[in-house]
């Protein structure tokens, strides 16, 4: 009976010291000099047991439903570069408690010890590369507006998308994989720590790319999050509207993010053709009472297996469809007039889905193992009617589907010889097949590419890139196309700094340009009765050489760069045209040469010590020869201005963004054409004003 009392007193003891056990949560700021201070980590130890925490943009940190008993005591430390370690005992007396910590400086003199901030700029002759201060931007601003702070870079999706050094177009990568659809607006300026622009990439980013590449470099974070947001917009001038959600979720190892995207764009175009071939003359007038849609879903997911092993995968749904109502009236000599109407659709659909996973075998060592899937599809159908009752229809369709795999190895920070440098190289394989509406006639295609990268710094101030890589491609159809050809692609990069604040790039590359599964089609697309187009199946792939030579000066803050540059393809496809009774169609062939020399001026700067600008000015000149005996217009030749200004300030303690940006690009020139455009203008304005 006693051992019973004993036991029965022993377990409500016990029982009272459980449910005695309290939910504490303890927060509060961690500052120095009354400076609030960011990412720091602070460590709780209690009973031999250790939590931490980061500390946000705004200096907060919190520790949530710590098991604890009142009267026991926790420990608070924080460690970090420039300060005293600090470390403090309290006692628990209340649930919540909030406690503010302040660091001191350090000021312990260190003989023969230099500590260095990190550097705001890294150039070499691989990229520049860009601290990101987020502080220089509202809470929630997303990658975009960081893009419009960097040196001789320009972003509006509307109009240009991304251009580097006045008219480059870019690419954009996330800690080095390829961002598809919209997911550029949903990465939050505030997660990313550089910004790396590379404006002339070397053959480890595909002989076939010819532009720049920009690759935004997150912040480590370890935090769980889900979160979404909505993005609309309504076009005031035109008959356009736009809505976008999106969702973000980070649990453990997973992280996923998804975007869905309808683009509602209707338009009124009027066409009129004028031509006189001899003493034939044909008159034509059109209106396009037109429907757009536009539809877009991505989603990425990532799984971070360990501190060396990583998955990414990411899909792309993209497509749009134009339905036509066109009603128009032709006329040929004296005859008639003709009158039509045309009921039809035009359009594509892109599917693809990618696959990266990486294995860091040491520090600066990684293998990248690389999978695609492509599937484009492009389609024209079109259903006339004629005045004298006749009727003509026509169902167009191109085909792509492109499946390829890649091995790729990056060597960083490794040594040629007593030279610091890193080494890049891979081996990739593409299978291609274009079919069309035409059942009976297809094309193949493989490629095999095989790169190596060489990058070198001699010194200080002199570095090198040097990239080489082999390619062979086979092209067959079902009918007579038989095609094997190799080639050699080297880029070459050189920088020398003359000083800390001025320096000099020169450099070159050759890359192939192959015609697509449109280009390669055979069949006739009639537009309207006096207008069609038709592919080439034999065309070959154009070889683009392209030289420049750029100098960089920074004066405090302001960067100003120069650029001199020369493009050139000596077998370029462009349009021809032939006549087929009243019909002009437009074709395709190797036929034209292209040269273009050109200047760009570009300058970043802070105006009134509160509006961020940049600006990138500069001017080409563009020949195009058609090389055929019998050419209709044997040259084609002008001048294109081209122009970009991007402004932006924060306002209302920084919870309000304004931005203003702008281009002019044209008169473009081709063999056949000079298109003229107008400026653009683009304003916008971003609010913070909720809590988060």
């Amino acid at each position: 009976m006693l051992n019973s009392n004993k036991l029965t007193i022993l377990f409500f003891f016990t029982l009272s010291l459980v449910f005695s056990q309290e939910k504490i949560n303890l927060s509060g700021s961690i500052k120095s000099s009354e400076d609030l201070l960011v990412e720091k980590v602070i460590e709780l130890k209690i009973k031999g047991k250790s939590k931490f925490a980061i500390s946000s943009d705004k200096g907060i940190f919190k520790f949530s439903n710590i098991d604890a008993f009142i009267k026991d005591t926790i420990v608070l430390s924080v460690k970090g570069l420039g300060f005293k370690n600090f470390i403090k005992t309290l006692m628990i007396d209340k649930n919540n408690i909030v406690y503010d910590i302040e660091l001191e400086k350090a000021s312990i003199e260190l003989n023969e010890v230099v500590v260095k901030a990190e550097e705001k700029t890294i150039s070499n002759a691989r990229k520049n590369s860009y601290k990101i201060d987020s502080k220089n931007f509202i809470k929630n601003a997303k990658a975009p507006e960081v893009l419009n702070t960097l040196p001789n870079v320009y972003y509006n999706e509307n109009s240009t998308g991304t251009l580097v050094d006045g008219s480059i177009s870019a690419i954009i990568f996330l800690d080095g994989i390829q961002l598809v659809g919209n997911e550029l607006k949903m990465i939050n300026a505030a997660d990313i720590d550089r910004a790396e622009v590379i404006n002339n990439p070397s053959q480890s980013y595909g002989s076939e790319f010819t532009g720049a590449v920009i690759n935004l470099v997150s912040k480590k974070k370890t935090q769980e999050f889900f979160k979404g947001s909505v993005t609309a917009s309504r076009s005031l001038h035109f008959d356009k509207w736009y809505v976008e959600p999106s969702l973000s979720y980070k649990r453990g190892f997973v992280t996923i993010k998804s975007s869905f995207s309808y683009l509602a764009n209707n338009q009124f175009i009027q066409y009129n053709l004028k031509r006189t071939s001899g003493t034939d003359q044909f008159f034509q007038n059109s209106n396009n009472d037109t429907k757009g849609i536009q539809k877009s879903s991505e989603t990425r997911i990532n799984f971070k297996f360990s501190e060396k092993s990583d998955l990414t995968i990411s899909n792309l749904l993209f497509g749009y469809k134009f339905k036509d109502n066109i009603n128009g009236i032709s006329v040929l000599n004296n005859d008639s007039p003709i009158s039509y109407s045309n009921n039809g659709e035009s359009g594509n659909v892109n599917w693809n889905i990618n696959s990266v996973y990486s294995y860091k075998i040491k520090n600066s060592k990684i293998i990248f193992l690389k999978s695609k899937y492509l599937v484009f599809d492009n389609f024209n159908k079109s259903d006339f009617t004629f005045s004298d009752a006749t009727t003509t229809s026509f169902d167009i369709e191109s085909k792509n589907e492109d499946l390829s795999f890649a091995l790729d190895y990056e060597a960083e920070e490794i040594k040629f010889f007593k030279t610091k440098g890193a080494f890049y190289s891979g081996i990739k394989y593409i299978n291609r097949n274009f079919s069309f509406s035409n059942m009976d006639f297809f094309v193949r295609q493989n490629v095999l590419n095989l790169y190596a990268d060489f990058d070198l710094e001699f010194s200080d101030k002199f570095s090198s890139e040097f990239s080489f890589a082999y390619e062979n491609t086979k092209n067959t159809n079902n009918i007579e196309l038989n095609q094997n050809y190799n080639y050699l692609l080297p880029t070459i990069n050189l920088m020398y700094k003359f000083s800390k604040t001025f320096n000099s790039k020169l450099g070159y590359s050759r890359k192939l340009l192959r015609p697509n599964a449109n280009d390669l089609n055979d069949e006739l697309i009639i537009y309207n009765p006096g207008q069609a187009s038709q592919g080439n199946a034999k065309l070959l792939p154009q070889i683009r050489n392209y030289y420049f030579i750029n100098f960089g000066k920074s004066i405090k803050k302001d960067k100003i760069s120069l650029k001199l540059y020369n493009e050139s393809i000596n077998n370029s496809i462009t349009s021809t045209y032939r006549l087929d009774d009243d019909l002009l169609i437009k074709t395709l062939g190797n036929a034209s040469k292209y040269n273009a020399t050109g200047i760009n001026l570009g300058y970043r700067t802070k105006l009134f010590k509160k509006f961020n600008a940049n600006l990138n000015t500069g001017v080409d000149y563009s020949v195009y020869e058609d090389k055929t005996p019998t050419a209709l217009i044997p040259k084609t030749d002008g001048y294109t201005f081209r122009g970009s200004l991007s402004l932006s300030t924060n306002i209302i303690k920084d919870k309000i963004s304004l931005s203003l940006s702008g281009n002019q690009n044209g008169p473009n020139y081709s063999l056949l054409s000079k298109d003229i455009s107008n400026p653009y203008i683009d304003f916008s304005a971003s609010a913070n004003l909720l809590k988060d």
